[in-house]
């Protein structure tokens, strides 16, 4: 979504990037919901309940930081994006790292 952001590819480019990149949210967030809750039944209804409401408590962090960009293009939302991504993936990987026992 960045790269055709700044390449000023257009809407024909960007909206079809998009579409897929929210569409994905649909099939991601409920299955990562369900396999983080799996292990933890005792514990289930608090850890919904702060499932919940993050992805509108991370949108709300995140719409300001478009706003800072202060271009009037895609490229501010293209680059919160990949932030957000990177910050997703690095959270992943902590999160499922091996400890030795």
């Amino acid at each position: 979504v960045w790269i055709a952001a700044v390449s000023g590819a257009g809407l024909p480019v960007l909206l079809p990037l998009l579409f897929v990149n929210v569409a994905c949210l649909g099939l991601v967030l409920p299955n990562a919901g369900a396999l983080g809750l799996a292990g933890h039944g005792d514990a289930a209804g608090a850890a919904a309940s702060l499932l919940g409401p993050t992805p509108y408590i991370l949108g709300a962090l995140a719409s300001p930081l478009v706003g800072l960009g202060g271009r009037h293009d895609a490229a501010p939302m293209g680059a919160v994006i990949a932030l957000f991504d990177a910050a997703a993936l690095g959270a992943f990987g902590w999160l499922t790292r091996k400890t030795e026992d």
